[in-house]
């Protein structure tokens, strides 16, 4: 059984343990009145869950999972009852009534990519995995640190793939702390709904309190069997809160520095140390060719220059690489024959910055400029692009070949899929210290190359959102940009990528809004509405439209300020908060008032009033949402929008399934997916659900059946997991319906 489902299937199994109907047990006691309100919410929605609460026996397993399925069925188009089932939840966990008793085990991992090129490490790798079976009455903290570029983050994105063994019954997870830092310590909160959500957690039902979160967190992992790997620990109240208890359970604990306050009486600490020759012969046997490992000598001198450390040795791989017929020990006798300064700031160990001299001196003058701009980028964690590249440099033209050597060499990184480039920190320090000696860093360049980086991550959120979005949707702020420049293959491919950047994007969106620069907020923002509407990652949603809202009516921009203030009132709605969204599109309708001159215009004023439309529908008030869909379906119908009819016919359709009236919900809805155009991947896909929903309501158990089959692909290809999962319960109750 799906994980949230199992919880959700627990809470009504417990309430009626007792015995009792479920409807009088939910609202006694413990769930009172969160209880009370899900019921009468559940009663007056779905006549079929509302039979089930009627019962005064108590539930078995399989009423308590088909009553689960029912509801569950209702949290992504109805935001007021996710709310409700949010707050129910909230009780019965607080108050221990359910928890780790109800397993929760993710569908599939999601870990980061594992190391392309990884070697040795076998004695740290058996030292975790004595540690997990070291036994005791606590959790072991497996205390793993190093300096910078030693390779801890391979190591353990490397174990996570390969754990060697079967201790943790309950699963591995890894969270990279590293991207939930906003200019501070990661907040404990924010780690914890990262990991619910791993643990199979709906992001809808995930708490928004980052205390409860933690509590959610503590509660459900009690007396399991688990590992969690925290990568990228600066601080210890980053983590204390959400270490697991369980003596069956362990934390590993990655970090460049000690950190004493985690260094207690169940910790090993393990200090990670650059590779030996037997470990750099693997390392280099993977990438070099037969022959160039010619003298073991050499290799020990090569190894003891580059410090052991595997950033470094990747390097020094490089020159060999692009240079036929070099071999080891020619590449020994160019470092020993380097006069490099050895201070501290260039040198982790006596000789290492050598081998950046030696990469950097055999480089083209122009890849050389390319690599001094290297050290212009702001921070460690910043990816950047050609773009970036050729803008920052100055090269021109002259970039793709440059970057081409740098790439040849191993100077920088470039992702398995997608746009991103990537330096290490010893890099940019060498490239930094170049660029001073050069004469060619001051802090106006710098901040030149911050603003430009910012604005590439614009664009590559742009390009992904036209990626993701191939239908022509209404967007008031884009740029023009190069069609065929764009990165993104697929939506999916599209979709990954901002979910990987999401804190970054939204981390320079507020920085942008400090700044004024109010337009870019704006543009941003729409650029990542797809996303999240898709993925639905919490907070977020509602923070960057909030925030973008303000920018727009900053910029005293009339469009801008009611298209934002629309795409507020959706993670307002979903947080069940419909008073404040019925705020935002009376504002925006307000803005728009005034009669539309142009198609853009015309289009905009039916989009702000299918907003004010969702509100209705999630407040009950069927009847006339659907008047408003059927308003704004006149006003596409008058511009020749194709896509706006047919996405007003789908919330029509939805509106009379609500309303009782499923039976002339069908017709309207088989219509919409014949116009349905078919670039529309994410339309197409909730048409085919919502045909679904009122097909199971009139009774037609093979024709739900069929139209949430055909849903899944479109929902697929979007990352649509919630959806994937109402299509999933929406297809098996069909054919129990069916009788297949």
């Amino acid at each position: 059984m799906e994980p949230t489902t199992f919880l959700v299937a627990a809470g009504f199994k417990a309430l009626s343990a007792a015995g009792g109907a479920v409807a009088k047990r939910v609202g006694e006691g413990v769930g009172k009145p969160a209880g009370e309100a899900m019921v009468d919410w559940i009663s007056a929605h779905n006549a079929t869950a509302a039979k089930l609460l009627k019962r005064k026996k108590a539930l078995s397993d399989a009423d308590a999972r088909d009553l689960a399925l029912l509801v569950l069925r209702q949290v992504d188009s109805a935001p007021d009852f996710a709310g409700l089932l949010r707050d129910w939840l909230a009780n019965l966990i607080d108050a221990e009534i359910i928890g780790p008793e109800f397993q929760l085990r993710r569908a599939e991992p999601e870990y980061p990519p594992e190391p392309r090129i990884f070697a040795d490490r076998e004695a740290e790798r058996a030292a975790i995995v004595n540690a997990a079976h070291a036994g005791g009455d606590i959790a072991t903290l497996f205390y793993l640190a190093g300096q910078p570029n030693i390779g801890k983050t391979e190591l353990v994105r490397h174990w996570v793939h390969h754990p060697e063994t079967q201790h943790f019954a309950d699963g591995i997870y890894y969270v990279d702390l590293k991207a939930l830092r906003a200019g501070g310590p990661a907040d404990p909160g924010a780690v914890a709904a990262r990991l619910l959500f791993q643990i199979g957690l709906a992001p809808s039902l995930i708490p928004l309190e980052p205390g409860r979160a933690v509590e959610w967190w503590r509660r459900l992992t009690r007396g399991r069997s688990l590992c969690v790997v925290f990568d990228h620990v600066t601080q210890p109240g980053e983590v204390e809160p959400l270490l697991p208890a369980s003596a069956t359970s362990m934390a590993i604990v990655v970090a460049d520095q000690r950190i004493a306050e985690l260094l207690g009486a169940r910790t090993v600490h393990h200090e990670l140390r650059g590779f030996g020759p037997e470990a750099a012969t693997e390392y280099f046997e993977q990438v070099l060719a037969p022959g160039q490992l010619d003298d073991d000598d050499a290799l020990q001198q090569v190894v003891r220059a580059c410090a052991g450390i595997p950033a470094v040795l990747w390097i020094a791989a490089g020159i060999l690489v692009s240079e036929d017929g070099s071999t080891m020990s020619g590449l020994a006798r160019r470092l020993a024959d380097g006069a490099a300064e050895m201070d501290e700031l260039r040198s982790v160990g006596a000789g290492t910055m050598r081998v950046f001299d030696e990469s950097y001196a055999r480089l083209s003058p122009d890849a050389q400029q390319a690599y001094r701009t290297l050290g212009l980028l702001p921070d460690q964690g910043s990816a950047f692009g050609a773009a970036w590249l050729e803008e920052v440099s100055g090269l021109g033209a002259a970039t793709r070949r440059a970057l081409l050597s740098l790439k040849t060499r191993y100077l920088i990184d470039v992702a398995l899929t997608g746009p991103d480039l990537s330096a290490n920190h010893v890099i940019r320090m060498h490239a930094r210290e170049l660029l001073q000696q050069a004469g060619e860093y001051s802090t106006a360049r710098h901040e030149e190359a911050r603003v430009a980086l910012r604005d590439w991550y614009a664009a590559m959120a742009q390009y992904a959102d036209t990626a993701t979005s191939r239908n022509d949707p209404l967007r008031l702020a884009r740029v023009p940009l190069d069609a065929a420049a764009n990165p993104f293959a697929s939506s999916s491919q599209a979709l990954t990528w901002v979910g990987q950047h999401e804190d970054r994007l939204v981390g320079l969106m507020n920085e942008a809004f400090l700044e004024e620069e109010y337009a870019l907020v704006v543009r941003m923002a729409e650029a990542m509405q797809t996303y999240f509407v898709n993925r639905r990652p919490g907070m977020s949603f509602l923070d960057v439209y909030r925030l973008a809202a303000t920018a727009a009516q900053r910029l005293g921009d009339k469009r801008y300020e009611a298209r934002m203030r629309c795409l507020l009132s959706r993670p307002l709605r979903e947080a069940g908060r419909l008073d404040e969204a019925q705020e935002q599109v009376d504002a925006a309708a307000a803005l728009v008032e005034s009669p539309a001159d142009t198609s853009t215009d015309k289009k905009l004023k039916a989009s702000v009033t299918e907003f004010v439309g969702l509100v209705a529908l999630d407040k009950g008030e069927s009847e006339a949402a659907y008047d408003l869909f059927e308003q704004a379906r006149r006003g596409h119908e008058e511009i020749g929008n194709d896509r706006g009819v047919v996405l007003m016919s789908q919330l029509m359709g939805r509106a009379l399934t609500r309303s009782g009236k499923s039976d002339q919900a069908v017709p309207i809805l088989r219509e919409a997916l014949r116009r349905v155009g078919a670039k529309d991947d994410r339309l197409h896909g909730r048409l085919w659900l919502d045909l679904a929903e009122a097909q199971l309501d009139v009774g037609d158990g093979a024709g739900a059946a069929e139209a949430a089959k055909n849903a899944m692909p479109y929902l697929r290809d979007q990352l649509m997991s919630q959806d994937m999962e109402t299509a999933k319960m929406l297809h098996a109750r069909g054919l129990s319906l069916s009788g297949d």
